[in-house]
């Protein structure tokens, strides 16, 4: 009587048929393993079967192997040599990259370049740029005389106090300062003949003071 109370048993499902769900199951891309591939290991087992091979090609053509060896070793040279090549090459685009940076900086502090670059400015038109390359050129040659230091960060007002000056060219120093300001910052126009002056009491006060 109990084994009424038990559930009736299930229908036996068929062998083929739970194998092919299996394998249904396993077949999707979650269930499939593959080794990974250490490319290290790939290496180095290619270079042990490369040294195997030329092992035997030792063995069995010695003139065969030392001729190709020769023309391996040729093209590693050559590989290396055009490593170094171009290496220097990119060094040398570096240097000329940074080659214009260095030659303006040496013209900021050449006498001529401001000189000609004044001449070329006021031959243009452009009178009161060509007064500031002019002014400059007078700062230069007063630094040649140890009688300032020469800074391109201090304004020319700041050389009033800093130019180590006799009272009468200090004066003139003053007059060339405030004509400058005129003219670049007080869009005061400025005059060929107000170049030409200016000009004229920078070279006097440069000569004053070689004496």
């Amino acid at each position: 009587m109990w084994q009424n109370l038990l559930p009736e048993r299930a229908e036996s499902v068929p062998t083929d048929s739970l194998a092919r769900a299996l394998e249904a199951i396993f077949a999707r891309p979650e269930y499939r393993w593959s080794e990974a591939r250490n490319p290290l290991i790939t290496v180095l087992n290619w270079l042990r079967s490369l040294a195997g091979k030329l092992d035997l090609l030792r063995e069995a053509h010695p003139v065969a192997y030392f001729a190709l060896l020769t023309v391996l070793l040729l093209i590693l040279g050559a590989i290396l040599l055009h490593a170094i090549y171009l290496l220097q090459r990119t060094l040398d685009a570096a240097a000329e990259k940074s080659a214009p940076d260095e030659r303006l900086e040496r013209r900021k502090k050449d006498v001529t370049y401001h000189l000609d670059r004044a001449k070329l400015l006021s031959e243009q038109g452009r009178l009161a740029e060509a007064l500031g390359h002019r002014f400059t050129a007078l700062l230069l040659e007063l630094e040649r005389r140890n009688l300032l230091e020469f800074d391109m960060s201090t304004t020319p007002a700041e050389y009033l106090d800093r130019a180590r000056l006799p009272a009468g060219q200090q004066a003139q120093l003053h007059w060339l300062v405030r004509t400058l300001y005129k003219h670049m910052f007080g869009h005061v126009t400025c005059r060929p003949d107000d170049f030409r002056e200016f000009g004229e009491r920078a070279d006097r006060l440069v000569a004053e003071v070689a004496h």
